[in-house]
């Protein structure tokens, strides 16, 4: 490479990225005494673009040097005598850039400062270098300057890269470099750390010796005594049959009891537990739980159940699959940093937003809650938990923001699957969100009338109920704060009179021999305008590695399925369909079997589309599958229950 005097902009540039960071030994820099060439080993985390591979700089400029050598990675400085200072004392942020280069200098300096702002930044950038499938060198060292909690984060992220597989499949590193311990699951309990979220997330315990929960105990044991009348002559209720029409005639009387002591709080507690019962009992008398059921049966039972649950505060549960605006602005944010993995940048659909009302309208979202299918998988719940709490930190990142303490006031967060449900606390701990589990156990929904038993005897509604009081007051924390951060005509921004600067609005001076004859000099501002740092961390979801809009007619099943275990499932909005192949059993080419495939439509055609209209676009699919026009396709055996798909695996195990 060709080998140039130092100007002094790049003399300065290089006081800031020469190894004076505490991570890098001493002996890594020695200062020459002489006008002399001196060659630095590059680490692996330098961008391509400093060791000369590409003529245009792909990844952060982040130039770290270590004391290894790598003979095929390296680059030389020319470097006076006069041009090395003592590096103790580095330039400072306000230091001017001065010569020729100062636009070079100046991309550095904002990307340095990023970088500094942004202990994962290096990382991140490697993740969506790799999924648009660039040139991306994995950092080989933790840089320095780092608290304890960033150093475990980044180890354990940096580790879970070097480990073979697609960088969208390692949901972990994700959550990891979004700043996040997760200790609901197993990989986020081996940090220092994890014992105090894990201590410090628990549900604070109703109490069972207060009036409204004596209350709802003695309704619980009214309802059992009413299932199990055997129970009260002559044997014990647990070898006895429930009595289900005497069930419905209590509870029936004790709502008809229960409207006029609403007004009071334990009346109010037993109406509410009557309210929620009378409804689980009509789903096990209609058999609304019984196979095969979609994720769509259990979103809607859970829906009703929380508002009920909710009535009289300022809180309400919207299902629906509804893009989250919080993921949105987080995805659009880190796609402008690190560049564009995709056409189109949309937030998450969730299955349920939990919403206050605000000035009348109830549009602020204060946490979602995920919910899967009672057959789902561990690891897609795993998954699903991981993109849920990227979500939640989205939302509570922009609650600080707008002056909300996260650290104090912080929401507990449903995770559902099928008629179980579960809980965990997201909060700051100083310089990190931390997840726990805030319950020891969830709750269960009985779904047929034997497990009524269980659920009278549980404390699952006292659960509930300690639920729904930990989210009524975060509500009003949340309210408090977006009331003292309304934004006014001039802006957010504080506006401040300095001593050293004449204000807008000076008084007029009466005496104009008091007025200085020459004008006072301004003060000196920096050449370089100080970069916007961004404090908290970027919360990362799913690169996309190719526009699925374009591409995926194109792609085989066994792509598409493979990309499904890769990413997260409710991500995928498209509707598979599963369509039998009848074929003639002897033509003039032989004997031919029926095939049952699994095709993806368009987007242009509508998911409730006539069925002529689906017949004649999915001939034409069919035949690009089979490999033969679509004007002598075989016949297409159209089935409307099994038109709508979601969960590919389904489809694939068809007969």
């Amino acid at each position: 490479e060709e080998k140039q005097k130092t100007s002094p902009s790049q003399k300065n540039l290089l006081a800031h990225l020469l190894p004076w960071e505490p991570s890098l030994p001493p002996s890594t820099y020695t200062a020459p005494q002489q006008d002399e060439e001196h060659t630095f080993s590059v680490a692996k985390g330098v961008p391509s673009c400093v060791t000369g591979e590409h003529d245009k700089c792909t990844t952060p400029l982040l130039a770290r040097l270590s004391s290894n050598t790598h003979p095929s990675r390296s680059f030389t400085f020319s470097l006076p005598s006069s041009s090395v200072e003592t590096t103790k004392n580095p330039p400072t942020e306000h230091s001017p850039i001065e010569s020729e280069t100062d636009a070079d200098a100046s991309e550095v300096q904002i990307v340095y400062s990023r970088a500094k702002s942004t202990p994962f930044y290096d990382l991140i950038a490697f993740v969506f270098q790799k999924v648009k499938k660039k040139p991306a060198i994995l950092p080989s060292f933790i840089p320095g300057g780092l608290s304890s909690n960033h150093k475990e984060l980044y180890k354990a992220a940096l580790d879970e890269l070097c480990k073979p597989g697609p960088v969208q499949a390692k949901k972990d590193v994700l959550v990891m470099l979004s700043g996040i311990i997760n200790t609901v699951t197993p990989s986020g309990r081996c940090f220092t750390l994890s014992k105090t979220i894990m201590t410090s997330s628990q549900l604070p315990s109703v109490d069972p010796n207060s009036d409204t929960h004596k209350e709802v105990k003695e309704v619980l044991k009214r309802l059992l005594d009413a299932l199990y009348l055997v129970f009260l002559i002559e044997y014990s209720h647990r070898y006895a049959d429930p009595q289900f029409v005497q069930l419905q005639k209590t509870i029936w009387q004790g709502l008809c009891d229960a409207v006029d002591l609403k007004q009071t709080e334990s009346g109010m507690a037993t109406y509410t537990t009557l309210l929620i019962i009378q409804l689980i009992v009509a789903w096990v008398e209609q058999g609304s739980f019984m196979p095969p059921t979609s994720e769509h049966v259990f979103v809607s039972a859970w829906t009703w159940i929380l508002n009920i649950l909710f009535a009289g505060t300022k809180l309400r549960v919207v299902p629906g699959e509804l893009i989250s605006r919080s993921s949105t602005d987080a995805r659009q944010l880190a796609e402008t940093e690190f560049g564009s993995t995709t056409s189109t940048v949309s937030g998450r659909k969730v299955d349920m937003s939990l919403r206050i009302q605000v000035d009348n309208q109830w549009r602020t979202e204060i946490a979602v809650f995920e919910f899967k299918t009672s057959s789902a998988r561990q690891h897609t719940c795993n998954i699903q938990q991981k993109k849920s709490i990227r979500l939640n930190a989205a939302i509570l990142m922009d609650l600080e923001e707008r002056g909300l303490d996260i650290t104090h006031h912080y929401p507990i967060i449903a995770e559902g699957k099928g008629l179980s449900m579960d809980f965990y606390a997201l909060r700051r701990y100083s310089d990190v969100l931390g997840a726990g589990r805030a319950t020891v156990r969830g709750i269960t929904l009985p779904s047929d009338i034997s497990s009524l038993k269980t659920f009278f005897q549980s404390d699952s509604i006292l659960t509930l109920f300690a639920f729904k009081e930990h989210l009524r007051r975060f509500s009003i924390d949340v309210t408090d704060a977006l009331a003292q951060s309304k934004a006014s005509p001039f802006g957010d921004d504080d506006y401040s009179y300095s001593e050293l600067e004449e204000t807008p609005m000076s008084p007029p001076v009466s005496n104009t021999w008091l007025r200085p004859s020459m004008p006072q000099p301004s003060m000196p501002q920096p050449s370089t305008p100080q970069p916007r740092k961004r404090s908290n961390p970027f919360i990362l979801f799913s690169p996309a590695n190719k526009d699925k809009k374009s591409h995926g007619r194109h792609r085989s099943l066994a792509e598409e399925k493979d990309e499904l275990d890769c990413e997260d499932e409710d991500d995928i909005t498209d509707t598979y369909v599963k369509l039998k192949v009848i074929r003639p059993k002897e033509t003039s080419q032989g004997v031919h079997h029926n095939k049952t495939i699994l095709l993806k439509p368009h987007r242009s055609i509508p998911a409730l589309c006539p069925v002529e209209t689906f017949k004649a676009y999915t001939r034409r699919l069919v035949g690009k599958k089979l490999q033969q026009p679509h004007d002598t396709c075989p016949t297409i055996k159209y089935n409307p229950l099994v038109r709508h798909i979601k969960d590919p695996d389904v489809a694939i195990g068809a007969d």
